[in-house]
């Protein structure tokens, strides 16, 4: 339970971060900070839901996020500042998978897949700017 509050208190400073950092919706469209602010609404959610089946003795379909999670939250900050968004979440996407024992060409691929997934809905499909960092700009 400790790993799921503390997931919870990084979703949610990373929440805060974006929607202080970016804009969730501009000149009747969505903003660069709209999939940040899903994105960890998800994770609080999904946490809180983690609490919630243990607390009534219900068994959980996934275990506590491990502290990997925690400091990838952090480093998505920190990255996404300087790279952009896509690559961060790549890059941290990666070496997560990497942590938890995936194999490095194996991670690589899901980190792009979920990279370019990503830019295709937001970027292409809904029409989102993504935060771009001061290398690539945005």
């Amino acid at each position: 339970m400790a790993g799921a509050v503390s997931l919870i208190v990084a979703a949610t400073a990373a929440m805060i971060y974006s929607l202080l950092h970016y804009s969730i919706w501009s000149f009747g469209m969505p903003g660069s900070g709209l999939m940040p602010v899903i994105a960890c609404a998800m994770i609080v959610v999904a946490c809180l839901w983690t609490i919630l089946a243990r607390d009534t003795g219900e068994r959980a379909r996934f275990a506590s996020p491990p502290l990997a999670y925690c400091v990838g939250f952090v480093a998505i900050l920190a990255l996404t500042s300087v790279i952009g968004l896509l690559p961060a979440l790549a890059i941290v996407a990666a070496a997560i998978l990497r942590f938890e024992g995936m194999s490095l060409p194996r991670s690589i691929l899901i980190a792009v897949a979920v990279a370019l997934g990503s830019w295709l809905l937001f970027e292409r499909t809904l029409m989102v700017p993504l935060p771009g960092g001061a290398i690539w700009g945005s």
